[in-house]
């Protein structure tokens, strides 16, 4: 998927930056397309779009950028029952059902702790796959291209609003 050089970079990072830039930070774009962040860091205003994090981080900025729902009707080939199957291929678990990783096999349980850990980390629990874990984790698995500068950006948001 083109990922490798995110997970290989090796910064120090300084903890009251951090803290700053997430505690400033806010969505600027109108468009849900596109995303522009804008947040300030000792006096400096930085503004960035998901295309330059995808150049920055030298991931590509393309595919689709579904965060967070149930149902994407950007991407007709993620039927979410289907999706579901790939990794619990129980027939009885359906979209409304909870979805615990306990039922996942060692590849796919993996891939989950990587995923919510280390491509979009979230706080909280890890015990059951959310929407966006699944969603993910089945572009991985299937190779179809997932625009991860975007996703990265709306989990950016995210976190910064909690």
């Amino acid at each position: 998927l083109g990922w490798k050089d995110y997970f290989t970079i090796n910064i120090s990072y300084y903890v009251d930056l951090v803290k700053e830039f997430y505690s400033n930070m806010f969505n600027t774009s109108v468009d849900c397309d596109k995303l522009e962040i804008k947040t300030k860091v000792s006096k400096n205003v930085i503004k960035f779009d998901d295309n330059l994090l995808g150049e920055i981080l030298s991931v590509p900025a393309s595919g689709s950028k579904c965060f967070e729902t149930k149902k994407c009707l950007e991407d007709p080939e993620l039927v979410l029952e289907d999706c579901l199957r790939v990794f619990i291929p129980n027939e009885n678990m359906f979209g409304g059902m909870a979805k615990p990783t306990n039922l996942l096999g060692v590849e796919h349980g993996l891939l989950h702790h990587i995923v919510p850990t280390h491509v979009l980390p979230t706080s909280g629990g890890h015990e059951k796959m959310s929407y966006q874990d699944l969603y993910t984790m089945w572009h991985v698995l299937t190779g179809k291209p997932l625009h991860f500068p975007h996703l990265i950006m709306k989990n950016m948001l995210t976190a910064s609003s909690k």
